[in-house]
């Protein structure tokens, strides 16, 4: 029995009955109502619950029987004498409420129904022991499974709950909801917080994805003229913010032109016609506009590219070819990005939504307000009466107004998830689709909303999937101090092209570390809270669509903030040709202050590693690595590493100043270009600049590979200044130039983990079989390795030789096989038995004639073993594991194998088969350049090795030569041992869908030498 729960049930509707008996001057009265439902309890226990609630509730004085005498307040502050007779003349009205709570209650805490005479004494016990178990701290585990279907429910494991609110009405601190697999259409709005000690969790139950969704499906789909689909009686009530989703994703509003791509950030927009009178902040003039665009939205992004907005289709001129829409205010950023402005040859492009007659593309969706009809053209010619298509229809997935609740393992689709409590935490939660709306005359720069929106104080978002929307990602409030994202993947937003980006920043003391941030039409990530620290990311793929932003970018007051910007890969800013290609790795715009930037790596931008702009001041740059930071396209000369705009603003000229640069690396190129029109200035007259080098060839140990430790080169080694606090701990007489300490640590950003694209993965897949098949030496001994993980699984091991004589010519005559625990030999056979024929059968192992040298036998296998494989003479020979089955949870997750590989038939390979319904990630390693170091020490290792994966049908799948340094957390992750920086090893992470696949490992120039292929499955 739950007498904890169902005790809670009675206090808290007692607590809700006091609040409203002082309202109506009859609070009083809920004492003789307790008593007379409950009869034991005592004073001990009023005092427990006030403790417990924080809030006084009336007890008795009297002169020892209850009920005499006054009711009074227990605070004598605040007591209020109330006669007995006025008090008890509540108890009619309440009497058949409590005697239905505390039916509720016997009926929860013993799972039957109860009668009013079994309430009393149980009732009693019940209370009595719920109470001791709030003092106690005991939790509960209330399940909530969508597919259950019984009438009866009580949050039990056999009577699960069937929605998250019913959960949650029942949740108490301590308590644990688990949600079984399924779709649920409703906010998961917990009502009431845990504590720091004993938080409420949410956690998928770990039967199958959970999904919470802002969505509903649409069904009454009619085909209609030209692969349209009609459903009619549709209520798309979020004005803005409807959409139109199709197997998990948002699908395009009818647009004219075309997205021809499919690409978000290719605007695939028109350039407007730029003649006088053709023109102006209400209307533009393009002589393809179809007659038709009389309403819809127009989507504009202006010459200078810096910043999209929307604005309302007035009317439209046939004669003219003039579309006219809601004028642009005067104020930034409307004033910069109108019609006006010239810049790049042009005035802006333009493209326009929102007309039923413009639905003529795969995946257009239009909605008729007033007929409550909708139309849709579904992509790749899928029929949506299959299923799939599905509209949003509430604002939120996720409210969290209370404070101490833990949500983990659960996927959110469609709409924002909000956090307005304190002391949360958000673990491994997939957030997709989550903001997707028009900003339609919005009046401002980042309009749009965001996927998880951060108000509360003390939260923490970790481990998490955050990808695919028009706006922000996360964005973290002025006001949640202390806020932590921590080893997450956001990728895929600000769609719309305006100041939005994956993540913002502006709470004190936020904490932004470990993460992979990419994807955006503008800026990637923005940090400007008093005291926060911006580490350890990855931040990639800026300014697809916009320019003069940066993967950094921010903005200030010339006050500083103390924010510090360390340890981070900033990489990949290039914008459209349709822009000044003014692309950014760190931009500390107009009147930033007080950024401590440090071992950052900057590479492969447009327009300079480095930026500042009005009155930037007091922003320290130390140890950071610039490298192909932009080549100014009209004098194909490279832009300078440090550029300004200083303009004369309100008539006072503005002064980037007392900055200090040192101990920093670039490529060859100048170091500082300040100035604004034909104005230039010397920078280094009054900021800090010394100590700063430059390398005309990469001076890294390999930059193809990312490996940007240094070279052993004077120049740059020993070379630095000592910065206490930003140096400490360098090694050798002096600490390096840029980034990376020579015999220090190589730090790699970014989560230790990796999620592909794409809708939710519903299913599941595991490895089933593992083999080598690999030429075996006279007196060799073979050693292969296989791992399990998550619990212990049968595995049937099989040796071929002669089993393989159909395949290939030269086979082994009679392989041997041992297998081997922690050095400790646990079963061999020479030739296999007949009984193993059975177990052959089952996992669909190739049969091998009765009476073959072949060897086999069957293990249970929990964790790592070795096969090793020998026997007289010499040939090719397979070694197999095959999956036979086991714990639920285990699985085969990793295979090894050490050999000669040399040409054609003779190089090493390694097979693996995935079974199930869902894709696989996994991880390929063709080792040998590090095997002839220590501890390996094998001389006759391969030099350069190349990595191959092949399907079923032979056809190539990945390859690879050499490996990159991103992959060094997937190889600590998977508990991989460590391959040489920049060595000619290969490596290769992959996504395979279920089937058979095969890896070969060969040396690059074609030489036979030792190496080592390993297969790792990713959990």
């Amino acid at each position: 029995m739950d007498f904890r729960r169902a005790a809670f049930f009675v206090w808290e509707e007692i607590r809700d009955a006091v609040a409203a008996g002082r309202r109506d001057g009859k609070g009083g009265a809920v004492f003789e109502m307790f008593q007379a439902t409950a009869g034991l309890l005592s004073d001990g226990l009023y005092i427990a619950c006030r403790a417990l609630f924080a809030m006084p509730l009336p007890r008795c004085r009297s002169s020892g029987r209850w009920g005499d005498g006054v009711i009074v307040n227990p605070n004598p502050r605040e007591s209020k004498a109330m006669p007995r007779k006025r008090a008890c003349l509540a108890i009619d009205a309440i009497a058949a409420r409590c005697r239905e709570i505390v039916r509720r209650t016997v009926r929860h805490a013993v799972g039957r129904p109860a009668t009013w005479r079994t309430v009393g004494a149980r009732g009693a016990l019940v209370l009595l022991a719920g109470v001791w178990g709030m003092v106690r701290g005991d939790s509960a585990e209330v399940h909530v499974d969508a597919a259950y279907t019984g009438a009866y429910t009580d949050g039990s494991a056999e009577f699960p709950f069937r929605t998250l609110a019913d959960a949650s009405a029942v949740l108490m601190p301590g308590d644990t909801c688990l949600i079984h697999a399924g779709t649920y259409r409703e906010v998961l709005s917990p009502p009431r917080s845990g504590t720091a000690g004993a938080p409420i969790r949410y956690q998928a139950a770990g039967d199958g994805l959970v999904v919470v969704t802002a969505t509903d499906p649409v069904e009454n789909w009619q085909p209609g003229a030209d692969g349209i689909y009609v459903a009619e009686g549709v209520e798309m009530p979020l004005g803005k913010a409807n959409m139109l989703h199709f197997r998990q994703a948002a699908q395009q509003l009818a647009r004219w032109p075309n997205d021809a791509d499919g690409d978000p950030y290719t605007y695939d927009a028109l350039k407007i016609r730029t003649e006088a009178g053709t023109y102006s902040d209400s209307y533009i003039t393009h002589d393809a506009i179809p007659d038709y665009w009389t309403s819809g939205v127009m989507f504009w992004l202006g010459a200078h590219s810096g910043c999209a907005v929307q604005r309302a289709v007035t009317g439209y001129d046939p004669a003219t070819h003039r579309l006219s829409f809601t004028p642009f205010p005067s104020y930034w950023p409307f004033g910069t990005h109108s019609p006006n402005r010239w810049e790049n040859g042009h005035r802006g492009i333009f493209y326009l939504m929102g007309r039923l007659e413009a639905l003529d593309a795969p995946g257009e969706w239009y909605y008729d307000e007033a007929a409550r009809r909708l139309h849709f053209m579904p992509p790749s010619g899928a029929d949506p009466r299959e299923g799939g298509a599905e509209i949003t229809v509430r604002n939120r997935t996720l409210n969290l107004a209370a404070d101490h609740i833990h949500i983990e393992g659960i996927a959110f689709y469609g709409a924002p998830l909000q956090i307005n409590g304190s002391d949360c935490v958000l673990s491994r939660l997939h957030v997709l689709e989550c903001v997707n709306q028009l900003i339609t005359d919005e009046d401002s720069a980042v309009a749009g909303g965001a996927a998880v929106l951060v108000y509360g104080k003390r939260n923490r978002i970790e481990h998490c999937l955050v990808e695919e929307g028009t706006a922000t990602g996360i964005n973290i409030g002025m006001n949640a101090d202390d806020t932590v994202v921590e080893n997450c993947i956001i990728r895929n937003f600000d769609k719309q092209g305006n100041h939005c980006s994956p993540i913002r920043s502006s709470g004190r003391r936020a904490l932004i570390t470990r993460n992979r941030i990419s994807g955006s039409a503008r800026d990637v990530s923005r940090c400007t809270g008093q005291g926060s620290e911006f580490s350890y990311n990855e931040v990639f793929d800026g300014l697809l669509a916009n320019t003069d932003g940066g993967l950094f970018y921010v903005t200030g007051n010339s006050v500083p903030v103390d924010v510090e910007l360390h340890h981070n890969w900033f990489h990949g800013a290039h914008s459209p040709d349709y822009t000044s290609n003014h692309s950014t790795g760190i931009y500390l715009d107009n009147d930033s202050a007080g950024y401590l930037v440090h071992h950052n790596v900057v590479w492969d931008v447009a327009w300079g590693g480095l930026h500042f702009n009005w009155d930037a001041i007091e922003n320290k740059i130390y140890n950071n690595t610039f490298w192909e930071v932009g080549i100014d396209p009209d004098t194909n000369e490279p832009w300078a590493l440090i550029l300004s705009w200083i303009p004369v603003l309100n008539g006072v000229p503005t002064d980037v100043r007392d900055n200090i640069i040192i101990n920093n690396l670039s490529d060859m190129r100048p170091w500082w270009d300040s100035g604004a029109g034909a104005m230039r200035e010397d920078e280094t007259l009054d900021n800090t600049f010394r100590n700063n080098r430059q390398a005309e060839q990469p001076p890294f140990e390999s930059y193809e590979s990312l490996f940007f430790s240094l070279r052993d080169d004077p120049r740059f080694v020993d070379a630095g200044e000592v910065i206490p606090g930003i140096t400490d701990g360098y090694k050798g007489a002096a600490p390096d130039i840029g980034a990376y300490e020579r015999g220090g640590d190589f730090w790699v950003p970014g989560p230790d983990w990796d999620a592909e694209r794409g809708p939710f993965v519903i299913g599941s897949s595991r490895l089933v079989n593992l083999s080598v098949r690999t030429a075996l030496a006279e007196a060799q001994n073979l050693i292969v390795g296989f791992v399990t993980a998550g619990g212990s699984r049968d595995i049937l091991l099989r040796a071929i030789g002669p089993g393989l004589e159909a395949f290939v010519e030269g086979f082994h005559p009679n392989p041997r096989l041992q297998l081997f625990r922690e050095g400790t030999e646990v079963a061999v056979n020479d030739d296999w038995p007949a009984g193993l024929r059975s177990s052959m059968d089952d996992v669909g192992a190739f049969p091998l004639a009765p009476g073959s040298r072949d060897a086999a036998v069957l293990y249970t296998l929990h964790g790592a073993c070795s096969a090793h494989v020998n026997g007289p003479g010499s040939g090719m020979v397979l070694v197999e594991a095959y999956d036979a089955g086991g714990d639920a949870g285990a699985e085969l997750v990793n295979v090894s194998a050490r050999n000669l590989s040399g040409r054609g038939n003779d190089v090493l390979i390694a097979g693996f088969v995935i079974e199930g319904d869902a894709p696989r990630t996994v991880l390929v390693r063709g080792v040998g350049p590090t095997l002839r170091q220590e501890p390996f020490e094998i001389g006759n290792a391969i030099g350069d090795t190349r990595v191959a994966v092949f399907d079923a049908d032979g056809g190539k799948v990945a390859e690879n030569d050499r490996w990159p340094a991103t992959l060094l957390p997937l190889f600590k992750q998977l508990g991989a041992f460590p391959l040489l920086p920049g060595s000619d090893d290969a490596a290769l992470r992959v996504v395979l869908a279920p089937g058979a696949y095969t890896a070969q490992v060969s040396s690059a120039d074609g030489s036979v030498g030792e190496a080592l292929v390993e297969i790792y499955v990713l959990p």
